[in-house]
């Protein structure tokens, strides 16, 4: 058996279907998520430059012993470490890169792990405004980031791990006391003029998860990532983006079938498109959108995708749908047309529309529109 250059770690359910994927390397290993150790046995055997998680996997306590353990072994200091939403999407970013013609190793999928990982997430954070109002015991602290489960906070008020404590968020909107477990502490020795302080990760034992997501969208910084400050912006920083924009729209109608494996840009998509007039049908995998073409018996007037998704991708499926709903017009949308070759190459040669994400809801209804406005011509979509 050949050297693993790449180690995929998938869901249990998804490798069959990654080893089928056409395309598929002979260095790339599959593991279930379930069977990490056999993972790690032979990332430390073979060295692989790669290592692709999925996103649940590495927020799992199972996900952070496997990353720690590579992250602390001297032999593995040039294995990269990315997390991608599925796993699997680096097996389709792959086979479309040979089908472009693109060498291997071109698209490196996904993000790093935060800089400061140290597997205690368990949901995604984002960098907060610097004028956030937030008090531990009474005293000002600072917010970095928030997550629906936890947050980064940095203060000057000593800490130590598993330590209970109070914290109070406060806006214009909320004045929301949380009890909060502590699950990291750092130190930060007197810099200058700067005092000491202390900074931690901590998880929120009572709080309502909606109501921390619905005060996180208002204060997130514009343009932030998890962990590399101000770049462009990247599918994680869908759903603020689509929660910031208030404009009116104008009205539309028709069914519209809405195909996005990613929940929170769905349901916000979803949303804007029924309060634009439209019925929206919601598939969170090509498997259902084909299923809803089926057995929807009026007509659909427009196909929203998602172009990378596990198992079946977007291009597949509209291939799919073209054949049984020739009269369906096509949107395609993606957050990886700037990062992958391969999307791009595709892109490059289709005539189908595209919208990249991160969109607002006043760029996605003009784009709708505009798609729905067209003269329709029938053919068969690039593949």
């Amino acid at each position: 058996m050949s050297v693993a250059s790449v180690v995929l770690i998938v869901g249990e359910d998804e490798v069959q279907a990654v080893k089928s994927v056409p395309g598929f390397e002979t260095d790339i290993r599959v593991f279930a998520d379930t069977d990490a150790i056999k993972a790690l046995q032979l990332i430390t055997r073979d060295r692989p430059r790669l290592v692709v998680l999925g996103r649940a996997f590495t927020d799992s306590e199972r996900g952070a012993a496997l990353v720690n353990a590579i992250r602390t072994d001297e032999t593995l200091a040039d294995t990269q470490i990315r997390v991608l939403g599925h796993a699997s999407d680096y097996v389709y970013l792959v086979s479309r890169q040979a089908e472009a013609g693109f060498a291997p190793g071109t698209a490196v999928p996904g993000e790093p792990l935060p800089a400061d990982y140290l597997g205690t997430r368990r949901a995604r954070r984002f960098k907060m405004d610097a004028a956030v109002e937030v008090r531990l015991a009474g005293t000002p602290i600072t917010l970095v980031e928030l997550s629906r489960s936890g947050a980064h906070v940095v203060g000057p008020i000593a800490l130590r791990p598993h330590q209970r404590i109070g914290l109070s968020l406060v806006d214009s909107e909320q004045d929301l006391q949380i009890t909060a477990s502590v699950v990291w502490v750092f130190f930060e020795p007197a810099q200058g003029d700067s005092p000491p302080r202390y900074r931690a990760g901590v998880k929120f034992i009572d709080a309502d998860p909606e109501i921390i997501e619905a005060f996180s969208v208002r204060h997130r910084q514009v343009g932030q990532t998890l962990d590399h400050g101000p770049t462009k912006k990247r599918p994680v920083d869908e759903l603020a983006t689509l929660a910031r924009d208030t404009r009116p729209r104008t009205g539309g109608q028709g069914t519209i079938l809405l195909v996005d494996d990613e929940q929170a840009v769905r349901r916000i998509t979803k949303d804007t498109l029924e309060s634009d007039g439209y019925t929206v049908l919601e598939a969170e995998s090509a498997e259902m959108a084909m299923q809803h073409s089926l057995t929807h018996k009026g007509p659909i007037a427009l196909l929203i995708t998602d172009l990378v998704m596990p198992r079946v991708d977007g291009f597949i499926l509209s291939t799919r749908l073209k054949k049984q709903r020739p009269e369906m017009k096509q949107l395609w949308i993606s957050g990886y047309a700037d990062r992958s070759p391969a999307v791009q190459h595709d892109l490059q040669a289709s005539d189908t529309p595209f919208l990249a994400k991160p969109y607002t809801p006043s760029e996605l209804v003009r784009k709708v529109h505009d798609v729905l406005e067209r003269p329709h011509f029938l053919g068969t979509p690039l593949i």
